[in-house]
């Protein structure tokens, strides 16, 4: 892979909570976007369990757009690589995170089996 022109990459995990939704950027390009919920979990100080989810919205451009669309379905897990977006949309600022690397994992009865590796 190609080094990208930008420094800022994550790498993030969670279950996609929204049903995808595909755009034409060009004739030949596509993007698909969804959201993904991360749980992130911990303790207390009195020994409490407590949790809160994280929801991120996910942008998937070019050949794995079409792949994605798809196999991601609402309560798949995915497992990505990217990059932060911010952008400024009538006023207000919007953070995305765009994919480079993205596997789907269909979820049967509590299992995780690869559905898809789209690289």
């Amino acid at each position: 892979m190609p080094t990208p022109p930008y420094k800022n990459r994550v790498w993030l995990q969670g279950r996609v909570t929204s049903h995808p939704s595909v755009k034409s950027l060009s004739p030949k390009t596509k993007l698909t976007a969804f959201q993904i919920s991360m749980v992130e979990g911990w303790a207390n100080a009195s020994g409490d369990a407590r949790e809160r989810k994280n929801k991120v919205a996910i942008e998937v451009v070019g050949k794995d757009s079409a792949r994605v669309a798809a196999t991601v379905k609402v309560g798949s897990w995915v497992t990505l690589e990217g990059y932060i977006r911010s952008e400024n949309f009538k006023g207000r600022e919007f953070t995305k995170v765009r994919t480079l690397t993205i596997d789907v994992w269909e979820v049967d009865d509590g299992e995780k089996s690869q559905g898809d590796a789209a690289r």
